[in-house]
């Protein structure tokens, strides 16, 4: 697969050109397009020599590639000024790590997540790149946890523990207020999009749903998702 990009118009959302290929190197091993919160650069994942770098295209056309080879299942995230990027799976499961999106480096400090245990973790990232939320089910006890992570002191809180079922990692809001996930509430039978306050309480359904994806708007106070 490659990285594409299609023009569109604002009001219509029409396609005006055909979709034209981003990326002209290592044709069909490249994927995961992520735009920088600016809109003129974009990082991707590319398959090189039997490994998966993390790559940032700039504005003018040059790319730096991060050394460290990656894990393609994560998505990456963009974190404020200066432009870093937010990486986890280099080079274990359980490290998150931040690069200088222009020389490659990582940029200090890492954070260490204690997984512990059941499903493998999937994280959700605040706007300001400080925070990262953590959510995990354990099959066997049959409990679902969120926690919070402090990247400057490693700090983490407990944000909800219960028995519900949770199928995506959390998602914040644009401005860091709310968490959004997809699952059941505790002893209920049916699925849809829930939200949980970053500074903890309780969990509520904001619509029944079947299927996972939700985004969030700008202004953080709408959330648009799918139903089939």
């Amino acid at each position: 697969q490659d990285v594409y990009q299609a023009t569109v118009d604002p009001q219509t959302l029409r396609v005006q050109d055909a979709p034209a290929r981003l990326v002209k190197t290592y044709l069909g091993r490249n994927a995961l397009p992520v735009w920088s919160p600016s809109g003129n650069s974009f990082a991707y994942m590319s398959e090189r020599d039997n490994v998966y770098r993390l790559m940032t295209r700039h504005s003018d056309g040059k790319e730096t590639v991060v050394g460290e080879p990656t894990h393609r299942d994560y998505l990456l995230s963009w974190c404020g000024s200066p432009a870093r990027l937010l990486a986890w799976g280099i080079p274990n499961r359980r490290l998150i790590r931040l690069f200088d999106t222009r020389t490659g480096e990582a940029s200090p400090p890492d954070l260490q997540v204690k997984y512990r245990g059941g499903l493998p973790f999937q994280l959700g990232v605040s706007p300001d790149c400080q925070s990262v939320y953590v959510s995990s089910y354990s099959e066997a006890a049959k409990q679902r946890r969120i926690h919070r992570y402090d990247f400057s002191t490693g700090k983490e809180t407990d944000l909800l523990t219960d028995a519900g079922e949770m199928s995506t990692y959390p998602t914040v809001s644009p401005d860091g207020r709310w968490l959004a996930l997809y699952g059941k509430l505790e002893g209920g039978k049916e699925s849809g999009i829930l939200v949980l306050s970053t500074a903890g309480g309780p969990l509520r359904m904001l619509a029944p749903a079947d299927l996972m994806l939700h985004r969030w708007t700008p202004d953080s106070k709408r959330l648009m998702f799918v139903r089939s």
